[in-house]
């Protein structure tokens, strides 16, 4: 389970996320304050996409384990149906599941960078 590459980006953006948080004083002058909610949502926003594909891949399982009806965590005879075949094609097809640590991190910084470009003209318009 630690080998998988999405148990280590979330534990790092996390404690990044965590760091930045406390770090709020030292981000003062506006520029950098820019930077600061910058970094602040993209890490959010990350650490948000890689959860949701942990309890999608916890859901896919436990979906899957519904159609094991002996427990013996293997499909046979009875068990194989078409419902317990799409249940199997979820848990198997994680493709995207797998490599959210690399698209979360280009979807985080487009989203993070439209949110802080958006305040910042709403903040040239208001003044």
């Amino acid at each position: 389970m630690l080998s998988n590459p999405n148990v280590i980006a979330i534990v790092i953006a996390s404690l990044l996320l965590l760091i930045l948080l406390f770090s709020y004083k030292k981000f003062q002058h506006k520029k950098q304050l820019g930077w600061w909610y910058f970094l602040i949502i993209a890490l959010a926003f990350y650490s948000i996409a890689i959860a949701y594909s942990f309890y999608l891949s916890a859901h896919y399982q436990d979906v899957l384990n519904t159609y094991d009806l002996n427990g013996d965590e293997l499909f046979s005879g009875n068990e194989i149906t078409p419902e317990q075949e799409k249940a199997m094609r979820n848990v198997v097809s994680d493709t995207g599941r797998n490599f959210v640590f690399i698209v979360g991190a280009v979807y985080a910084i487009i989203v993070s960078g439209i949110v802080v470009g958006v305040r910042k003209m709403v903040l040239k318009a208001i003044k």
